[in-house]
């Protein structure tokens, strides 16, 4: 079971500067449109992704499998959902005292949290019944400074971002429109991949895609 402590500070994957830089766009006309099209095609990418990138504070909880009063399934090294892992809060056994890291803990960026034993050395199972984990894990976004979001999945948004924009006044009904001897064009929509995404955009984020269990 996994629960948010703490939600992102923000879900804007990209920021209005930036969109206003790759649209060459210098004037103030259309910063509300452009800022709505940022949290919608970001909201797209998350909803596509299936995670939020923005740090976020979790607490998941893992328990032992039972079936008629035996231990069907033992927990090894528990894999946390959210990544990347930026930190552990703290790690408690059952209802003990919280374990301390490094000494009973160790963990990598990818989310693994192994248990240790008394040499320091990892065992296989984690000898408890319930084990909740409160971590935070995600990204720093392109608002922040030391921002670490990939690159690509920025891009993602901005490409949708430029989609819509330039398809503002456009007929969505039209798909084709062919003037004799002058020009012929075909518009495509904007969900014209697998998902509802353009396929360059889904190209990008497929990488970051949560898989369905």
């Amino acid at each position: 079971m996994l629960k948010i402590l703490t939600p992102p500070a923000t879900y804007d994957l990209t920021t209005l500067a930036r969109v206003k830089e790759d649209l060459a766009i210098s004037t103030t006309c259309d910063d509300a449109f452009l800022a709505s099209l940022i949290t919608t095609c970001s909201s797209a990418a998350e909803s596509f992704c299936r995670r939020s990138f923005g740090l976020t504070g979790y607490q998941e909880t893992f328990r032992r499998k039972y079936s008629g009063g035996y231990c069907m399934e033992g927990l090894t090294s528990l894999v946390l959902s959210r990544f990347p892992l930026v930190s552990i809060t703290s790690v408690v056994e059952d209802s003990d005292a919280p374990l301390t890291a490094d000494v009973d803990f160790d963990f990598d960026a990818s989310g693994v949290v192994s248990r240790l034993c008394d040499n320091g050395n990892r065992v296989r199972d984690w000898n408890s019944t319930k084990i909740l984990v409160t971590y935070t894990a995600g990204y720093l976004l392109p608002n922040d400074a030391s921002r670490t979001l990939p690159a690509d999945v920025e891009r993602a948004v901005i490409l949708m971002i430029k989609a819509a924009y330039c398809s503002r006044t456009r007929d969505p009904l039209i798909k084709s429109e062919n003037v004799a001897g002058v020009d012929a064009v075909t518009y495509g929509g904007i969900g014209y991949g697998s998902s509802d995404l353009l396929p360059e955009a889904e190209s990008l984020l497929s990488p970051y895609r949560l898989p369905v269990f």
